[in-house]
């Protein structure tokens, strides 16, 4: 990669991940609000609550060692731009994860709501896991890319 785009490629990754921070200051936010406002909820609904914030922090933290990787450990190493470091590949799948848990949700709405119509709920779930699938994949295809790549974020 030249030189000369380096600062606007470090630009937009830092950018991003400040970006997506904020928004993990949301889901925080909104957790937090959750908790004190629905306590009558169903504790599967709860545990939901829990796991999507708890996946959402560590693709935070994945995207913060991605920022560590590119603008600190390897500050100047140009040969570095290119490459994709495991915590930037893991947000592939973290965010699949959360995908999957929320669809799956709605597609429960979905069948409830519909009173029990498995013909509208079916292809939303199908969609759904084709996604984590997809995401599966191109999180091992960027090993498999990869493979001599560093295992260690920080």
């Amino acid at each position: 990669m030249s030189a000369s785009v380096i600062p606007q490629t470090l630009g937009a990754i830092l950018i991003g991940g400040l970006f997506a921070t904020f928004l993990g200051g949301i889901v925080n936010l909104q957790t937090i609000l959750y908790y004190r406002t629905y306590k009558q909820d169903p504790l599967p609904v709860k545990f939901l609550i829990l796991a999507v914030w708890v996946l959402d922090n560590l693709h935070t933290g994945f995207i913060w060692g991605g920022l560590w990787y590119f603008l600190v450990q390897n500050y100047g190493a140009h040969d570095k731009v290119d490459s994709i470091p495991w915590c930037i590949a893991l947000t592939v799948i973290v965010t699949a994860l959360v995908t999957f848990l929320v669809h799956c949700f709605f597609a429960h709405r979905i069948f409830l709501l519909s009173k029990k119509n498995w013909f509208m709920t079916i292809p939303v779930l199908l969609l759904t896991l084709l996604r984590l699938v997809a995401a599966s994949v191109s999180t091992w295809e960027i090993y498999v890319f990869f493979e001599n790549a560093t295992l260690i974020c920080l």
